[in-house]
């Protein structure tokens, strides 16, 4: 019976981490959150926003409204995300234990998708925050760029195996993120 539990519990843990970074798994952070993510690139530095500004009609006064938001948002967050990092560290070890425990994996389990519906709802929160700031206009605008959103990894995909350009600017100083997705795209492609 204990072996059941443990490896109902390991197989429970195994599909959560599966899952990716919004379940907790391994990838980029789904909130953007580290070096050169979000309004802010690489190194702290201000990201160039003229292109969000033409395509929908921001005006510097609605970007500097939305940067702080956004700060405000990360300061906010800052202590869930450090408590979920010491968690999954906590379920990976507990994971690799000569013999896990089934309640404590079961129980850090819960508590990492407790805390990750949390972020989920502040980031729900945010994405309000922000809109309220816009102008009927300027959330009409926003639509195209949701669709295209949802079309990214398809684009990215495309990109590694040279069906479509990079577009200016990108390519060669895309380092080791482009390697990456270029390796990604030659083993699905060889499958």
């Amino acid at each position: 019976m204990r072996i059941r539990i443990v490896t109902a519990a390991l197989l429970l843990a195994g599909a959560v981490m599966a899952q990716g970074p919004e379940m907790g798994g391994p990838g980029p952070h789904p909130m953007g959150f580290g070096p050169g993510a979000g309004p802010m690139g690489a190194g702290g530095r201000a990201a160039n926003l003229d292109a969000l500004k033409t395509a929908i009609g921001l005006t510097d006064a609605q970007v500097q409204q939305l940067k702080d938001l956004r700060s405000q948002q990360f300061q906010d967050m800052k202590p869930a995300l450090d408590e979920i990092r010491a968690k999954a560290q906590e379920l990976r070890a507990a994971t690799q234990a000569q013999t896990p425990d089934a309640a404590t994996v079961g129980k850090l389990t819960l508590e990492l998708k407790s805390l990750r519906e949390s972020m989920q709802s502040n980031r729900t929160a945010l994405e309000a925050k922000t809109k309220a700031l816009l102008t009927p206009d300027q959330i009409a605008k926003l639509k195209p760029l949701e669709d295209a959103q949802k079309l990214m990894p398809a684009i990215h995909e495309a990109m590694a195996l040279g069906l479509l350009a990079p577009p200016d600017g990108a390519g060669a100083g895309n380092g080791a993120m482009a390697m990456a997705r270029a390796r990604s795209a030659r083993k699905s492609a060889r499958q």
